[in-house]
C-alpha cells in the first residue's frame, strides 16, 4: 500500500511539473496565418481569401456543373501555372474546402473538391501566389 501510494504520489509530482508532455519549444520568424471553410459538396462555399484577378470566371460553364464535382478529364486539363479563377471556370464549381496560409510573404491557398467517380474520390489543388503549384487526386473516374 505504502508503494503504491509513494509512486501515485510521484507520478503526481511529474505531471505537474510537466514531464510527461510532448511540448516544443520551436521559435518561429513570423507569424503564420491559416483559414479554412468547408461545406458539403452540393453547397456554396463561403471564401475566405483568393488570389485577385481581374478576369471573370465563366459562368455558363459553372451553370453546367451543378454537382460541384471535379471528373478525372477536368483534373487532366489543369496545369501547373494555371491562374486560380481559370481552374474555377474550368471546373464550374468553387472548392468543396479551402485552406490559405501566408508565410514569409508567400501565399499558399490549397483547395480541394468532391470527384466523380470512388466513394471518396477527391482532387486538391495548390496554388502558389495565385497559380497552380502542385495536383493531387484519388478515386476520379
Amino acid at each position: 500500500m505504502k508503494k503504491s501510494a509513494a509512486l501515485l504520489f510521484l507520478s503526481l509530482i511529474v505531471m505537474s511539473m510537466g514531464g510527461c508532455g510532448n511540448s516544443q519549444n520551436v521559435p518561429t520568424q513570423q507569424p503564420v496565418e491559416n483559414t479554412t471553410t468547408q461545406t458539403a459538396p452540393s453547397q456554396s462555399t463561403a471564401q475566405t481569401s483568393e488570389p485577385q484577378s481581374t478576369a471573370q470566371p465563366d459562368t455558363t460553364q459553372q451553370q453546367k456543373n451543378a454537382s460541384g464535382k471535379i471528373s478525372l478529364a477536368m483534373y487532366e486539363q489543369i496545369d501547373t501555372g494555371m491562374r486560380y479563377e481559370d481552374v474555377i471556370a474550368l471546373i464550374g464549381a468553387k472548392p468543396s474546402s479551402e485552406s490559405t496560409m501566408d508565410l514569409m510573404g508567400a501565399t499558399t491557398v490549397m483547395c480541394s473538391w468532391w470527384g466523380e467517380g470512388d466513394i471518396g474520390a477527391n482532387a486538391m489543388i495548390y496554388f502558389q501566389d495565385g497559380v497552380v503549384s502542385s495536383k493531387s487526386q484519388a478515386g476520379l473516374k
